[in-house]
Formats: C-alpha cells, structure tokens, sequence
C-alpha cells in the first residue's frame, strides 16, 4: 500500500497563513497604508504579493485617519476637503452675510464673508445698515424731527411722513393722522365703512342722509353716496357688486380720497344693480363707493368676492 507523507508534517511547507506566500516578480504589486481602511491609500509599503487589510493599491487619500474622507466621498458643508480635490466645501450652499456690531438687526455690506455654515452670532443677511455703529440708525426706524439725523437710513435726514393711522404727530407739524396733509388723500381718511379684510364678506347699508361726495364719473349722478374703505387680504382679482340693493345703483373705486374713479360701473347684466373687478395686492387700500344715477337712494348690498 502506498503511504502519502504529509508535506508539512516534514517540515517541507509552512502551514502558517500570517507567513507571505512567495510570488513571482511580475505577480508582485507596490501597496500602501490604507490605515482608515476605506480603499484609499497614503504612506507607500512596498511589494507585496497581495494586498492585505490596512493596504491599498493607491495613495491618493489625503486624510487617512477618516474613512469618511476620500476621492470617493461626497463634499459637505463642514470645512473640510471630503473628496481630497484640493477644495473645501465647494458644491455646498453658500450665503453671504454681513457684520452687525451694532446688534440692530442690519449688516454693513462692507464687511461680508461667504459660507455654508452658521454665521457668527453678529453676523446677519441683511446688508442695509447705513452705519453699523449706531444701534439708533437702521431702515425702518422712526425718523425723530428737526434733529439733522437719518435714522430710517433713506439717504435724507429728518424725511418723516406722517403716518395715518397712529394717532402720533409722527412728522412734527402739529397735525396728526387725518388732519396732517399729508394723510388728507389716503383711503383711510374719506371712507365712510371700514370692511372687514376677508372674503367673501357683505355689507347692508342706506345711502339715505348721506352726502353727495364723489362723481362716480360712468353716469350721470347727483345722488348721496357711501364710500367703504377695503384692505386686500392677498394678491388676487376681487368683485365688487351692489347685488340685492333696493334701488338702481352706480358703483365705483377709487385708489385716491379726491382723484376721478379708477373703475365704474352702472348696470351689470342688464339690471340695475352693479359689478366691478379690480387686481389687487395683499395690503393694498382703495375706496369702494355706491352711489345711485341720478338722485337714486336707498338700502344697499355691498357684496366683495374673489375670482
């Protein structure tokens, strides 16, 4: 019977996988430290018959202590080279912010810097700060009279417009709100109706005992008429009609307190009544008057919808 001998039981073969096996010269390949273990190398080893952990067949890694950080790794936004291309955070959402030392809430768009991260706690996006060392000069601020200084940050010193609406003689002329000339022409100082700012709304009123204010300027009216001030809740086209009035009616708009009407209407689909569209923005103020041809009066219906 033939007996086999085992090779390594006669020493002849190592057994020990931690020993390299021996190759030849063209199977050899140059390795090197791969210490993150992420498939990109650093430090050169040397030749090797195969590559081990710990080892790449590159040294293109440029932080080898990351895995996270390769030629292979996505850019993000932590000031830190990630795919080893030379560049930090480029890819990113940069925004630009401006310092605000005087702690106002409006940067000097002098002094910017342009980043992904955070910005520091005195630094802000708004760039129109007129002067970053005075927390009482910023866009916004209420102008205080007759003493040389642009608070509000306009380019003009002292440019206070009195504002309607307040109960402050903010322009210091002596005269407030409605009585200030300045207010004399905005809607809110001739209406005779507040209407609520949402839609749809109705609004019963009588143009008996009123006065003859305004020519609507479409017909031809000596009648009393009723002038109802309406705020654009939003950007939209909005109706106006007098739908469900007693008597025949003449509707009109006005963006002015003593200006012609910039929308008219007598008679909507052939009957008496009236309807008006008018494009507007959120905010926007204008003056919905009804009136009556000739020297028509009476109950009304004032209705306000959105298209």
């Amino acid at each position: 019977m033939r007996r086999w001998i085992s090779l390594a039981l006669l020493g002849l073969i190592s057994c020990d996988p931690a020993e390299p096996r021996e190759c030849k010269e063209e199977e050899e390949v140059f390795v090197f430290v791969d210490s993150d273990e992420d498939g990109w190398g650093s430090e050169p080893i040397g030749y090797r018959c195969d590559v081990s952990p710990g080892e790449a067949l590159n040294s293109l890694d440029c932080d080898d202590t990351r895995a996270d950080v390769n030629p292979d790794a996505e850019d993000v936004c932590d000031e830190t080279d990630n795919n080893c291309d030379g560049r930090i955070d480029e890819g990113t959402l940069n925004r630009a912010y401006f310092a605000d030392l005087d702690g106002d809430g409006f940067g000097d768009a002098e002094n910017e810097i342009v980043t992904c991260l955070d910005p520091p706690a005195d630094y802000v996006s708004n760039p129109n700060d007129c002067d970053d060392e005075s927390d009482e000069r910023f866009p916004g601020n209420p102008e205080i009279c007759n003493n040389g200084i642009d608070e509000d940050c306009s380019g003009i010193a002292d440019d206070i417009i009195e504002i309607c609406t307040d109960s402050i003689d903010n322009d210091c002329d002596g005269f407030q709100d409605c009585a200030d000339v300045d207010c004399s022409p905005t809607p809110f100082c001739c209406s005779d109706v507040a209407l609520a700012s949402v839609v749809p709304t109705s609004y019963f009123g009588t143009t008996f005992g009123q006065g003859d204010d305004r020519d609507p300027g479409c017909s031809f009216s000596f009648a009393t008429d009723v002038a109802h001030r309406f705020v654009a809740p939003e950007t939209g086209t909005y109706v106006f009609d007098t739908f469900g009035s007693s008597f025949d009616t003449v509707l009109a708009l006005y963006d002015t307190c003593n200006g012609a009407s910039i929308a008219c209407n007598d008679d909507a689909g052939g009957g008496s009544q009236s309807e008006l569209t008018l494009s507007m923005t959120a905010g926007e103020v204008i003056l919905i008057s009804v009136d009556g041809i000739f020297s028509s009066s009476g109950n009304y219906t004032l209705n306000v919808d959105r298209q």
